[in-house]
């Protein structure tokens, strides 16, 4: 396609891990690989001002409403509970990374 047009911007979604290889190789100019979007979705909704809020609120509501919650998150989500961190990549928590993390070298 890039011969035919080489101004044509070519966005791909792959729905594999391996696809995305794929299209990186061809150069793509925008691969969004869908398990992200939802990785990044979900962080966001975890750890945002509004899961704070929630959890605030929680101790407000009784017991049985949280055996009711509890019950209703495991059913659609499942028993698991993920693992979340945060990581700040500064020039003292993360020194072998200094010189990648400056400003001018981050695209």
């Amino acid at each position: 396609m890039r011969r035919a047009n080489p101004e044509l911007f070519i966005g791909c979604t792959p729905q594999r891990r391996v696809h995305k290889r794929l299209f990186d190789a061809a150069d793509a100019d925008f691969v969004l690989a869908a398990s992200e979007v939802i990785a990044h979705e979900v962080l966001a909704r975890t750890t945002g001002p509004l899961a704070a809020r929630f959890i605030d609120a929680i101790p407000g509501h009784g017991e049985s409403w949280s055996a009711d919650l509890l019950a209703r998150l495991a059913e659609r989500c499942g028993a698991r509970v993920p693992m979340l961190w945060r990581v700040h990549l500064t020039p003292r928590e993360a020194p072998a990374l200094r010189d990648g993390c400056a400003p001018a070298s981050v695209r």
